[in-house]
């Protein structure tokens, strides 16, 4: 098991090179139990165009770095609009065969 300061260094040379990912940030914020500065990358995602990558086996919002957040109503109100503007641009997928 690693300290904290011992993951910060990690996490701090991974993205020395490249930008975090907002995504990826709010979730090591949240993590970290900064809440305000995870609920604001939060904000930015949903208010944004861009939309989270799928390849995890839960939707973003469930991340289990968001636990301390799941009863707070801010949190609460991002992930409905996150979900709304999902379900938005899923709505106006084309299929073809």
């Amino acid at each position: 098991i690693l300290s904290l300061d011992e993951i910060n260094t990690k996490i701090a040379a991974i993205f020395s090179e490249k930008e975090m990912p907002i995504s990826f940030n709010a979730e090591y914020s949240a993590l970290l139990g900064n809440v305000e500065h995870a609920l604001t990358l939060l904000q930015s995602l949903v208010d944004g165009e861009d939309v989270i990558p799928i390849g995890r086996y839960y939707a973003y919002f469930d991340s289990p770095a968001f636990l301390l957040l799941d009863e707070d109503k801010r949190f609460l109100e991002l992930k409905k609009r996150y979900q709304r503007k999902l379900d938005l641009l899923n709505s106006s997928l084309m299929w073809r065969l």
